[in-house]
């Protein structure tokens, strides 16, 4: 039971490292700080295209991909906002102990849901002349969903009692290096973007 403690703090840990990861990614894809991105859902992300041109299913002009590529740093920001506020009980109670582990099966769901954007960009259709970048783009942001829905793949069968809690050392060492590729990949695929012009 203890172990499940321990998980949950360094879930909120890895948690916010990804944010740190998306903050970065906001500063190459547009000239605004990321402090005036709007909070949104990532439901609103995911579903609600930037443009009129996407609702039809065209490619996107400059400004409006650019809006698209935002939203993956919202996102971003959603999946660390699922891990924020654990409240990690004083005693090792079966009730606390219970309640965590509902409290974080709920903050799983919650952040798998906070990704799905990740994945959904590789449907935006990208302006001309950025095909190759967009492609870059979309596949280091799926693998960054990609490890960090196997951590949580491990971090819900820890806490479903379906995994051994001695796999969460291992599963946390491979998200950290594998977010990290993925986000340093993302981060650098995101500077390749043409800037809008003004």
């Amino acid at each position: 039971m203890l172990k499940k403690l321990i998980c949950t703090t360094s879930a909120l840990a890895l948690a916010l490292a990804l944010t740190a990861c998306g903050s970065s990614e906001s500063t190459p894809a547009s000239s605004t700080p990321a402090s005036s991105t709007p909070a949104v859902s990532s439901e609103a992300v995911s579903s609600a295209p930037a443009s009129s041109e996407a609702a039809k299913g065209g490619a996107l002009d400059q400004s409006a991909y650019l809006e698209e590529a935002m939203g993956l740093a919202v996102a971003a920001q959603n999946f660390a906002d699922a891990f924020q506020g654990i409240a990690v009980p004083s005693t090792t109670s079966d009730e606390e102990i219970a309640a965590l582990t509902e409290d974080m099966l709920a903050r799983i769901k919650t952040g798998r849901e906070a990704l799905q954007p990740f994945y959904d960009f590789a449907q935006v259709l990208p302006p001309e002349g950025q095909e190759a970048v967009h492609a870059e783009i979309s596949e280091a942001a799926a693998k960054l969903a990609d490890s960090a829905n196997k951590y949580m793949d491990t971090l819900e069968g820890i806490m479903k009692e379906e995994i051994d809690p001695s796999a969460y050392d291992e599963a946390e060492a491979t998200y950290t290096t594998e977010s990290t590729e993925a986000a340093n990949a993302l981060v650098s695929a995101l500077s390749k973007l043409d800037p809008v012009q003004q």
